[in-house]
C-alpha cells in the first residue's frame, strides 16, 4: 500500500514541481533522478501486471462457478420433475450459494476492471511526465553546452582579434615611424 500511496503522490506533482526537480545544476542528480522515476515506473508495471492477471485468474474462477451453478440448477430440475422435494431444496441450496459467489465475484472483477483502468491512465501520464522531464534535461544540457561554446568562441575571438589587431596597430606605428624618419 505505502508504495502505492507513494506512486500516487508522485503522479499529483504538478508539471512546474516535476520541472523544479529535473532543473537541478548538477547533471549527475538529474540522472539519478529520471532513473528513480523510470524504476518506479518499473514497479509499478509489475504491479499493474500482477493485478490483471489475477483478475484474469479471477475471471477463470468466474467461469467455473457459473458452471457450478448451471450444474445445480440441472439438478434442481431433474429432482423436481422426479417429485424429490429433498433433492430439489439440496440442489437450490447448493445453486443459490455458488450464485451468491458468482455475484461477489463478478464485483470485485469490476472493482478490478475499474482500478485497472485509473491505474493504467496514472502510468500514462507518469510515462508522459518522465519522458517530458528527459526531454527537457536534454535540451537544457544542449543550451547548457552551447552556451558555453559560444561563450568560449566569443572569448577567444575577441582576445585574439584584439591582440592581432592591436599587434597590427604597432606595426602601422612602426612602419609609419620608419618612414616620417626616411623622410
Amino acid at each position: 500500500m505505502k508504495f502505492w500511496d507513494a506512486l500516487l503522490r508522485r503522479s499529483r506533482q504538478t508539471d512546474a514541481e516535476v520541472a523544479k526537480t529535473i532543473d537541478v545544476a548538477n547533471p549527475e542528480k538529474q540522472r539519478q533522478i529520471l532513473e528513480d522515476a523510470n524504476r518506479e515506473i518499473d514497479t509499478f508495471e509489475n504491479n499493474l501486471a500482477e493485478l490483471c492477471a489475477s483478475r484474469k485468474g479471477k475471471e477463470k474462477s468466474l467461469a467455473s462457478l457459473k458452471s457450478e451453478v448451471a450444474k445445480y440448477e440441472g439438478f434442481a430440475v431433474r429432482a423436481g420433475q422426479a417429485n424429490d422435494e429433498p433433492g430439489v431444496r439440496a440442489a437450490v441450496t447448493k445453486k443459490v450459494a455458488f450464485q451468491g459467489q458468482v455475484d461477489a465475484l463478478v464485483k470485485q472483477i469490476d472493482l478490478d476492471n475499474q482500478l485497472e483502468t485509473k491505474l493504467k491512465a496514472q502510468l500514462r501520464d507518469a510515462r508522459d511526465k518522465v519522458a517530458s522531464a528527459e526531454s527537457k534535461a536534454q535540451t537544457l544540457n544542449v543550451r547548457e553546452n552551447s552556451a558555453k561554446i559560444r561563450q568560449a568562441l566569443a572569448n577567444n575571438s575577441t582576445s585574439k582579434t584584439g591582440s592581432a589587431l592591436s599587434q597590427l596597430n604597432d606595426w602601422e606605428k612602426e612602419v609609419d615611424k620608419q618612414e616620417s624618419l626616411a623622410e
